[in-house]
């Protein structure tokens, strides 16, 4: 049974890991199904290897083996990777996109609750999907085909206000407004210069009476020193 602590893995690793043909295949698969980790793909390959060899353990069984054969017909059905009519052999022919296509993650993004992969991950590792009424947080959990339709989206509302284009008299009005006010501060601003003004113009008129006051005391001493000269004369 083994130590539940230390939980064994689920996938195996490649023999070979700097095999550039693998390599670009799994980035090409990561990209399109939104995936982290390198260990989902070889968790979906370690899937196909083992279906694989159940059923050509089923085909070497000598006698009637249709009982296991409807067994693992029925679970593969179940999950949604082989179609009805599918057959022992069609098993064989499995690949690892089939499995792929079962993950919560792409199921969710296949019923339109994301625009794309990655968000679809998203939305479900902050728990805005249910499956059969419950919160599911893990993206690579494989659902069967009833779970399918019992997957529902209670995050928040995803709708965008999309702003209508404005027509040429609003947008004429909405500048009209926007100008106002700056010839209101014009004329403002005119009227604060004449208030400026003004004193220094009182100020020049006050200075020129100062000066013809001065001035006035010069004249009447000029007048009185003629007078005088006429009388001594």
């Amino acid at each position: 049974m083994g130590d539940p602590i230390k939980t064994r893995k689920k996938y195996s690793t490649p023999s070979h890991m700097w095999i550039q043909e693998r390599i670009t295949r799994e980035t090409k698969l990561s990209g399109q199904y939104g995936l982290k980790k390198r260990q989902e793909i070889w968790r979906a390959e370690s899937l196909v290897k083992k279906f694989r060899s159940l059923a050509r353990q089923i085909a070497g069984i000598k006698g009637d083996s249709s009982a296991e054969q409807e067994r693992l017909l029925g679970t593969l059905l179940k999950m949604g990777v082989i179609s009805k009519d599918s057959k022992l052999s069609d098993i064989l022919a499995l690949d690892a996109t089939d499995f792929l296509e079962r993950r919560l993650q792409t199921i969710v993004h296949k019923k339109g609750m994301s625009s794309t992969a990655k968000e679809a991950r998203q939305i479900v590792l902050h728990g805005f999907v249910t499956v059969d009424g419950e919160r599911r947080r893990v993206p690579g959990s494989l659902l069967s085909l009833d779970e399918e339709d019992s997957i529902a989206y209670v995050g928040p509302s995803r709708e965008q206000k999309v702003q209508k284009p404005k027509k040429a008299e609003e947008s004429s009005e909405e500048n009209a407004t926007e100008e106002a006010p700056a010839e209101e501060k014009t004329e403002s601003s005119q009227d604060e210069e004449k208030k400026e003004e003004a004193p220094v113009e009182v100020k020049t008129e006050s200075s020129q009476d100062e000066e013809k006051k001065e001035e006035a005391p010069a004249e009447v001493k000029e007048e009185a020193s003629e007078e005088k000269k006429g009388d001594s004369e």
